[in-house]
């Protein structure tokens, strides 16, 4: 048919514990006029993983062994070397931001607002109001 244009059929997706290249380069070899183009996807924030940190050692701990990307860090989130986003909390976080007292909760949601990297001893020091 004249215009009609070609139509892939069939789109792997293979995901590979081990020997991956190894297996790239056999597949492409076998099958004519392929190519392994790489993949066209990115990470955002819109899928994160968080970590529950017991204290400040915690915090700072994996702090210092994620954060790739320091323009990217805001309340407790970062950036690792290949894109991910990270939020690294402290355990009492949850409690502190949404106690029943809201003036303690919003002196401590506006002291998160203002880090980087949490700090607990901050965050509990504006929540108790001193």
């Amino acid at each position: 048919m004249a215009g009609k244009q070609d139509t892939q059929k069939i789109t792997p997706c293979l995901w590979f514990y081990k020997n991956c290249e190894e297996a790239m380069q056999f597949y492409t070899a076998t099958f004519k006029n392929s190519k392994n183009p790489g993949h066209t996807f990115t990470f955002n924030e819109a899928v994160s993983l968080s970590v529950e940190c017991e204290d400040q050692q915690e915090v700072d701990y994996f702090w210092e062994k994620m954060s790739a990307h320091p323009e990217n860090e805001q309340c407790g989130w970062l950036k690792d070397t290949f894109g991910v986003s990270w939020q690294i909390v402290p355990k009492r976080m949850g409690e502190l931001l949404s106690s029943e007292n809201k003036g303690k909760s919003d002196r401590a949601l506006q002291a998160m607002l203002q880090m980087k990297k949490i700090d607990v001893a901050a965050l509990e020091k504006a929540y108790e109001g001193k």
